[in-house]
C-alpha cells in the first residue's frame, strides 16, 4: 500500500512531504560533489579519506530520501530499508572513525594558529631573506675587497718590477763603478762600470771573492776597508790604488753597510768613480791657473798703461781740437781777406779792369769761399770722430724726424718731398749722431736730384735677406738686426763708384751741386755707422735714383 493512504490522500501534505524530501535529497547529492571538488583542490589534507566516508554517508542519506519520496505513491518499503540499513552501516562507520580520529582532528592547528605561523614563517623568510642579502652583500664586498686588494698587489708588484728596472738601468748605467759584497767579502752584484775600470767579467766576480780575482796586495786592502765598515757599521770614503794590467788608476770610493730590518750588517756596498784623469787634469789645470795668474798681472799692467795712454790721448785730443779750432779760424781769417780784397776790387774799379781780370777776381773769390767751407767741413769731420753722447734706447723714426724738422726750410727751398715710414724699430744709440746721419743723407739725396719733384723714402726692412735684392751677404754675416735705408730719384751713383764715396773730399762730379759739397757728407756719415758697430752702402735705384743702407749695432 503506497504512503500516500497513510496521508489520507491530502494534497498538501503529500506537497509538503515530497517537497522536503526533494529538496533535502537534491541538497545532499550537491554536498558531496562540494566536498569532492574541495578535496581535490586541496591537496595538502592530511584526512583525504575521511572526506570520501563523509561523502559515502551523505549520499546514503540523500538516497534514503529518494526512496521516502518514491514510497509515497509506490510500496517498495524493501528497498526502503535497504537504503536506509546501508545509509546506517555508512553512519555508524562514519562516527565510529570520527571519534577514533577526534585527537588528531583536534590536534589540527586552527585557522587563527595557521596565520599565526604563516605570519612567523613570513618573517622567518623575510629574516631568512634579508640575511641571504647580507650574504650577498657581504660577499660582494668580499669579493670587490679581494678584486681590490689583488689589484693593489698587482699594482704594488708591477711598481716594484718598475723600481726594480728602475734601479737596475740607474746601476747599469751609473758612470761609477757599483758593487755589493756578502759579509763572506763574496760579490753579490758589480755593474758594467766597475767591470770596466777593473777589467774583471761580471761572469769572474759573481759568487768571488776579492782574493779570487784580484793581486794580494789589493785584496787585502778591499778586504780590511770591507772589515772596518762592518766593525764601526758606518761609511768609509777613501781613495785607493787599482793596478790593472794597463796602467795604475786612482779611485775614490765610498763602502757603506747594509743593514737587515733587524739592524744587523747583510752586506757591505761600495760606489767608485775612477780619477785618474781628473787628477791629471787638476795637475794641468794648476799648471794652467800659473800661466793665468802671471797674463793677469800682464793684463794688469797693460790696463794701466793703457789707462794712462787714455789719459794722453784725452789730453791730445783737448789740443787737437784747440789746435783744429785755431787752425781753422787762423786759414779762414786770411781767405776771407783774400775774398774780401777782391770784392773790394770789383766792386771800386768795375768799370776800369779788363774782363779776363774781373773773371780772374772772381775766380779768386769763389775759390777763397770754396776753401773756407772745404776747412769748417774738416773742422765738422775732426769732431764728428771723438765727441759723442750717451747711447739711448731711442725710436729711429723720431731720429728721422727731428733731422726732416732740422732740414725744414732747406726742403721747402728745394720743393722736395721726404717721406718717413711708421712703426720704425727702437735701438741703443746716440740719438745726435743718427739725426746728423740722416740729415747727411737727406741733403744728398737732394742735392743730387734734378727731378722735377724731388723724393727721398726713409725706411727700413726686418733683416739683410729682407732686401729686395739680396745683395750685402757680408753684412749679414755680421748682424742679423734691421736694415735702414735712405732712398731718393736723384742722379744716382754707379756701381764701380760705391767704394769711393765715403773717401773725404770725394765727389763724383762738380758740376751737380753748383760747387756747394765739398766731399764730407758721406764720410761724416760712414764714421756714425762705424761709431754704431753698422755697415753703410749704396745701390742705384732702377729708373734713377740711389739708395743707402746702413745698419746699426751699438
Amino acid at each position: 500500500m503506497p504512503h500516500a493512504i497513510c496521508f489520507a490522500e491530502d494534497p498538501d501534505l503529500i506537497v509538503t512531504h515530497v517537497g522536503s524530501d526533494a529538496v533535502i535529497a537534491l541538497s545532499y547529492f550537491s554536498i558531496p560533489l562540494a566536498i569532492m571538488y574541495f578535496a581535490k583542490e586541496r591537496k595538502d589534507l592530511e584526512f583525504k579519506w575521511i572526506a570520501h566516508l563523509f561523502i559515502l554517508f551523505i549520499l546514503w542519506c540523500g538516497i534514503t530520501h529518494v526512496a521516502d519520496l518514491v514510497t509515497i505513491w509506490y510500496p517498495i518499503y524493501g528497498v526502503q530499508a535497504t537504503a536506509k540499513m546501508l545509509t546506517a552501516l555508512a553512519s555508524v562507520s562514519t562516527a565510529i572513525v570520527v571519534w577514533a580520529i577526534m585527537p588528531q582532528l583536534i590536534a589540527l592547528p586552527s585557522p587563527g594558529d595557521l596565520k599565526t605561523a604563516n605570519r612567523a614563517l613570513q618573517d622567518e623568510i623575510e629574516v631568512r631573506r634579508e640575511a641571504e642579502t647580507n650574504l650577498r652583500r657581504a660577499r660582494d664586498e668580499l669579493e670587490a675587497r679581494v678584486a681590490e686588494r689583488t689589484e693593489e698587489l698587482q699594482d704594488v708588484n708591477r711598481r716594484l718590477r718598475e723600481q726594480s728596472r728602475f734601479l737596475e738601468s740607474i746601476i747599469g748605467n751609473a758612470g761609477s763603478a757599483i758593487w755589493v759584497k756578502g759579509i763572506d767579502n763574496r760579490y753579490q752584484l758589480v755593474n758594467d762600470e766597475w767591470s770596466k775600470i777593473t777589467g774583471i767579467s761580471r761572469d769572474r766576480a759573481i759568487g768571488f771573492t776579492d782574493h779570487d780575482i784580484l793581486p794580494s796586495h789589493m785584496a787585502d786592502a778591499f778586504v780590511r776597508n770591507d772589515r772596518l765598515v762592518i766593525a764601526t757599521r758606518r761609511p768609509l770614503r777613501e781613495e785607493e790604488p787599482l793596478t790593472t794590467s794597463e796602467e795604475i788608476q786612482a779611485i775614490v770610493s765610498t763602502k757603506f753597510p747594509i743593514l737587515s730590518e733587524g739592524g744587523e750588517v747583510v752586506a757591505v756596498g761600495g760606489i767608485a768613480t775612477d780619477v785618474t784623469a781628473l787628477k791629471s787634469a787638476q795637475t794641468e789645470l794648476l799648471e794652467v791657473n800659473k800661466q793665468l795668474i802671471g797674463e793677469v798681472a800682464m793684463r794688469e799692467r797693460a790696463q794701466i798703461e793703457q789707462a794712462e795712454y787714455a789719459r794722453q790721448l784725452e789730453i791730445s785730443n783737448t789740443e787737437l781740437d784747440s789746435f783744429a779750432h785755431t787752425a781753422s779760424h787762423d786759414l779762414k781769417e786770411p781767405l776771407r781777406g783774400i775774398s774780401h780784397y777782391a770784392t773790394f776790387a770789383l766792386e771800386d774799379h768795375e768799370d776800369d779792369l779788363p774782363e779776363d781780370v774781373k773773371s780772374r777776381l772772381i775766380d779768386i773769390r769763389t775759390m777763397a769761399s770754396r776753401l773756407q767751407g772745404m776747412i769748417d767741413s774738416l773742422y765738422r769731420l775732426a769732431k764728428s770722430g771723438r765727441h759723442w753722447n750717451p747711447v739711448n734706447r731711442v725710436n729711429i723714426g723720431d731720429c728721422a724726424k727731428v733731422a726732416v724738422e732740422t732740414l725744414s726750410s732747406y726742403i721747402a727751398t728745394q720743393d722736395a718731398a721726404v717721406k718717413i715710414a711708421e712703426k720704425m724699430p727702437t735701438m741703443r744709440v746716440d740719438p745726435e749722431q743718427v739725426q746728423q746721419l740722416y740729415r747727411n743723407l737727406i741733403a744728398n739725396g737732394i742735392k743730387y736730384n734734378h727731378s722735377e719733384v724731388k723724393t727721398v723714402d726713409i725706411g727700413w726692412v726686418r733683416s739683410v735677406s729682407d732686401l729686395p735684392d739680396g745683395d750685402a751677404l757680408s753684412v749679414l754675416r755680421r748682424t742679423s738686426g734691421p736694415v735702414f735705408f735712405v732712398r731718393d730719384n736723384g742722379i744716382g751713383i754707379p756701381e764701380k763708384s760705391n767704394s769711393e764715396i765715403f773717401t773725404v773730399f770725394r765727389k763724383l762730379s762738380n758740376k751737380d751741386d753748383n760747387g756747394e759739397s765739398h766731399g764730407v757728407g758721406l764720410s761724416i756719415a760712414k764714421r756714425i755707422v762705424d761709431r754704431h758697430g753698422g755697415t753703410i752702402w749704396t745701390r742705384p735705384v732702377e729708373g734713377g735714383g740711389s739708395v743707402f743702407y746702413f745698419t746699426l749695432s751699438a
